[in-house]
Parts: structure tokens; C-alpha cells; sequence
């Protein structure tokens, strides 16, 4: 008899949540809010057009990139993903 317990998936390894079956809209909600919360923070409304710019090819990209590059995310989250960078903008 071992001393580990059967786990449940989705569980987070190296920062990312891990999953059995490709996600869908909802599992992706994690990655939308992460966008919103980085463009509603109150320093980011205070940026000029050029540092909005920055902050977008920066932060917003980056995290895209990395979740994009270890999921398939699907085209109603890359929507929702431009369209918040776009109001940001």
C-alpha cells in the first residue's frame, strides 16, 4: 500500500492547469480574466497611447503566447482575447 491518493484532473503543474480532454470556452475563462485584470489595473488606464502599445505587445501577447503554445485555444477565446486589447487600445 502506497501512501499517495488518487488525484482529480484539472490540477496545475508548472503554473498551467492540466486536463484529460481538449477545453473548451470555459475551461479558456482563466486566460480572458487574466487579460482583463492586467488592462483594468488603475496604473494602465493612466498610460499614453505608446505605453498602452507596450503594455499590449509586452504583457498581453506574452500570455497569450505561452497558453497558445501549449493549448489549442478556440476562435471564440482568440476573439474575446483581440477584443480586449482592442478596447484597451
Amino acid at each position: 500500500m502506497t501512501k499517495y491518493s488518487l488525484g482529480t484532473l484539472p490540477i496545475r503543474y508548472l503554473g498551467l492547469p492540466l486536463a484529460s480532454k481538449k477545453w473548451g470556452k470555459m475551461e479558456c475563462h482563466q486566460l480572458v480574466e487574466k487579460i482583463t485584470e492586467r488592462v483594468t489595473n488603475a496604473y494602465a488606464r493612466k498610460l499614453s497611447y505608446t505605453g498602452r502599445l507596450q503594455v499590449v505587445n509586452a504583457v498581453l501577447f506574452s500570455l497569450f503566447n505561452f497558453w497558445g503554445g501549449v493549448f489549442i485555444l478556440p476562435q471564440s477565446v482568440l476573439k474575446a482575447m483581440d477584443r480586449k486589447c482592442k478596447d484597451f487600445i
